[in-house]
């Protein structure tokens, strides 16, 4: 650094903002990762029409339990769909 100069710092308020944009950032991007597989959007999709059983789910969209129950718990994790239970069925929304 060259003698004599003062190193310019952002404000706290920049500092700030930039963090809220990279927070947003990383929501937007866990949110597209969760709509790039085509099973996960067709689930959504599925789902904006009304609440759905795993068990209707796997005959509308004719796939195994095992590849819903996987679908289903990634749209879990990133808190994309609402679940309930009702004895041993599981009904998501």
């Amino acid at each position: 650094m060259n003698a004599g100069v003062v190193p310019l710092r952002r404000p706290k308020k920049a500092s700030t903002d930039i963090d809220l944009l990279l927070e947003n950032a990383r929501e937007a991007s866990d949110f597209l990762k969760a709509l790039s597989h085509e099973a996960r959007l067709v689930i959504l999709c599925l789902l904006s029409e009304g609440e759905k059983s795993v068990t209707e789910i796997e005959h509308i969209l004719d796939l195994r339990q095992p590849a819903v129950s996987q679908q289903l718990a990634r749209l879990r994790a990133d808190n994309l769909v609402d679940t309930r239970r009702d004895g041993k069925n599981i009904y998501y929304s």
